[in-house]
C-alpha cells in the first residue's frame, strides 16, 4: 500500500514511476495499492496501462446518501476514460 503516492515526485516523472511499479508488480508477482487525489498522477498511469489493460484497476471510493462504496473501474475502461478526459477521482 502506498498512500498519496505522488507527494514529492515531480509531475513529469509520474509515467516512469508508474512503470517501474508495474514491473516490479509483476517481477515480484504481487499487487500494489496506491492513492491518490492528483489528476496529474493518474494521468501519468496512462502510458503504463496501454497493453496492460488486464494489469491495472481503479478502485474508485464513492459516498452515495451517506453510505459509501468502492466501485471498480477495469483497465480497458480506465483508459478509455483518461484517454477522453473524464473525471476519474
Amino acid at each position: 500500500m502506498i498512500d498519496e503516492i505522488e507527494n514529492g515526485i515531480y509531475y513529469e516523472l509520474f509515467p516512469s514511476l508508474w512503470k517501474t511499479i508495474l514491473g516490479l508488480a509483476k517481477t515480484y508477482q504481487t499487487q500494489i495499492f496506491a492513492s491518490t487525489h492528483s489528476l496529474e498522477c493518474i494521468r501519468g498511469l496512462l502510458p503504463t496501462i496501454k497493453n496492460n489493460e488486464q494489469e491495472v484497476m481503479l478502485l474508485r471510493a464513492e459516498r452515495e446518501n451517506g453510505s459509501s462504496g468502492i466501485t471498480p473501474i477495469t483497465g480497458e475502461f480506465f483508459e478509455a476514460a483518461l484517454e477522453q478526459n473524464f473525471e476519474v477521482r
